[in-house]
Formats: C-alpha cells, structure tokens, sequence
C-alpha cells in the first residue's frame, strides 16, 4: 500500500501524510477537536515528542477502532510500524480535522487586523484616564494648599492682631510720657512705641481718630518718631497718612494734618507738593461750618500751608479767609496770607490785597485788626 508525501485532501478535511520510519506519520495541530477511527485496533506505547506524545502502535489483531482510541490531550500523532502494512485497506475516519486550525487562521488574521486601532482606542483610553485621575490629584492638591494658604492667613492675621493690641496696650500705658510737656518724656515714650516699627502706624491709627486731644497728640507724637527715626520709610508712612486723609471723620483730619505742622520743614519740597495738592482736592474752604471739629480742620489746614509758600497756598489761604463761618480758620488765613504772598507774582498779590479789603465791612473787629495787618505787609513787599 502506497502513501503519497504530499497534501490529501478527504472531503475538504486536510490530513499530512508523510512516509517515516517505513510507516506512516498523520499529524493534526488540533487533535482534541475531531475524532479518529483506524483499523487495526492496535495498542499503543508512548514515547516522547517535542510538542506532543507520540503513541506507537504495535501489530495485533486487525479490528475497527473505536472512539476511545482518538487521542488524549496533547497526543496527536501515530506511527504504524512497517511489519504490519498490508493490502487489507486501513480505513480512516476523519471528522473536523481540518476545520479547527482554519477557524484558528482566521482568528489571527482577524486579530491582526482589527490589532492596531484596538491598541490605538486602548492608549486613548488610558491616556484619558491619566489626565483625568491626573486632574483629580491636581485638584486635590489645590484644594489642599488652599486650604493650608487660608489657615496661614488666619494665623497670620490672629499674630497681627495680637500685635497691634498689645501696641495700644502700651500705647495707653505710656500716653502721659507722649503727652507730657518736656519734650524729652516724649521722645522716650515714643521712641519705645517705635520699635514696633511698620506694625506701630495701623496700630496708633484709630488713636489719630478721637476726639480726645491727650491720646491723638500721643498718636502724633509716635508718628513723627517713627518718620525722624525712618524705621519704616518715609514714602510708605506718607502714603499710609494721605489715605488716612480721605476719611470724612474730622478728628483724623486734624491728626494727620497735626503730624504734618510738627514735621513742618523737615518734610521735602516733594512731600510738601503732596501734601497741598491732597487739600486742594480734598478740603473745601468754603465748607459751612457747624462743628468745632471742621473749623478746626480749616485752622490746621491753614497752619501749614503758612509754612510752604506758593501760588496754590495762597488761593486755599485766600478761600478760607473768605469763609464767614469759621473764625478762628478765618483769622489763621488771613495771618498766613502774609508769609505766602512773598510767592506770588505782583499782579496776583494786588488781586489778594483787593479781596482782603472787601472782607473787612461787617467782619468782627479782631478780624477786621488782621486784615488790615496783611494788607499793609502784603503792600510793602518788593515788586
């Protein structure tokens, strides 16, 4: 019996036949997935193959193999020895050899096909999954250095806190040295008061507010040490007190204008500059009087704008002269209105001398004595 050593095809089931050994070798990649009769029923000893065991099948009687006789896991081949081969047909029931490894085929070809764009979804995915437990963490984060940035604060402003009472404690226990008349108690207590240096301005500020002329002249007192001293620059304590300015609380006007009278000259021409421009725009010399605080705020205003001649001194001077309402600011004006005058052009001390002249009908005579003290000083300056 001849076994050709190529490709049989049995009804579109494929079996390899090879001649080995002068017998016969049929092998399946498959072989638990069909099943295999053979004739003659043979038993079979085992002996190693490199991926599966090899059963070799010994002669006896001829007989028809049954089902039991397919093989076992990972047994797949057969070998009929050569002393047995006969002319006695050798029937072979193949059943869905072939079908298996097709079906196999097919699969990888399918998997190799839909591979990359199924690798492409995957590293989207993951991608996708990155940024956003990414984004989960990095708000996490945030929130905690939130949190921990609040809790700084709050301690922060609770030190701060702290601080500025225990400023006002010693500020209140040393008001008698700061308002003392020798001048020497009060550079002391102030100079103690300065060590606290920037933390000592906010401190001291509501003192600059009240009514009660000791604690706001101590207020002041503080804060010409700490500009004499520059423990903390002179800009940002003139910044600090032209904001202060902008309070509609009369009393604070009169401190910070107070501070300003004693620092007198040893402020610069520049801070000077700031200082007037900040009452030109913030003080109305024309304001109805009805409070001793306003008129004070007036008088003040007057005081220094004596110690710094300029054209723009002399008009606010002029229009608090002009101010029947408050006497006492009237009168401040009208004295200062002397010493500014020296800076104005000719032309525009005549137009002063003028106006000065039409305030004396109905003034009060202590008003009217002044008036006419400045306009005779006024007159004899030089052309």
């Amino acid at each position: 019996m001849q076994f050709p050593s190529d490709e049989v095809d049995y009804s579109n089931r494929t079996v390899w036949i090879w001649p080995q050994r002068g017998g016969v070798f049929m092998s399946s990649s498959s072989p638990d997935s069909h099943e295999r009769v053979a004739s003659p029923a043979l038993p079979a000893s085992k002996t190693p193959g490199k991926d599966a065991t090899t059963q070799v099948v010994q002669p006896q009687q001829p007989a028809r193999v049954a089902k039991d006789m397919k093989p076992g896991k990972n047994v797949d081949t057969w070998v009929l020895e050569p002393s047995i081969l006969t002319d006695e047909k050798i029937s072979f029931e193949l059943r869905h050899l072939a079908e298996p490894k097709r079906k196999w085929t097919r699969f990888k070809d399918v998997v190799k096909d839909i591979g990359p764009p199924v690798t492409g979804l995957a590293s989207l995915i993951i991608a996708a999954l990155v940024f956003y437990y990414g984004n989960e963490i990095n708000k996490r984060q945030a929130a905690t250095q939130e949190a921990q940035a609040k809790t700084q604060q709050s301690q922060a402003d609770t030190a701060t806190r702290e601080l500025r009472l225990k400023i006002l404690s010693e500020f209140s226990k040393s008001l008698a040295e700061l308002s003392a008349s020798d001048e020497k108690t009060r550079t002391l207590a102030a100079i103690n008061l300065g060590q606290y240096e920037r933390e000592a301005l906010p401190a001291i500020k509501p003192a600059l507010g009240v009514e009660e002329d000791s604690i706001r002249k101590g207020a002041v007192t503080v804060i010409v040490q700490l500009f004499e001293s520059e423990a903390v620059s002179r800009e940002e304590l003139m910044k600090s007190l032209l904001e202060y300015f902008h309070t509609r609380n009369a009393y604070m006007r009169m401190g910070i204008l107070e501070c300003f009278i004693q620092l007198g000259r040893r402020l610069s021409q520049d801070e000077a500059s700031k200082v007037i421009g900040l009452l030109m725009n913030e003080l109305n010399p024309r304001e109805n009087c009805t409070r001793t605080e306003q008129v004070e705020v007036l008088r003040e205003a007057g005081v220094f704008l004596g110690l710094w001649p300029s054209l723009e001194s002399a008009n606010l001077l002029l229009g608090i002269a002009k101010n029947t309402t408050c006497l006492r600011a009237q009168i401040q004006a009208v004295d200062n209105l002397c010493k500014v005058a020296t800076a104005v052009q000719p032309e525009r001390r005549k137009a002063i001398v003028a106006d000065l002249r039409a305030l004396v009908s109905g003034a009060p005579k202590l008003l009217t004595e002044r008036i006419g003290f400045a306009v005779n000083s006024i007159e004899k300056m030089e052309p």
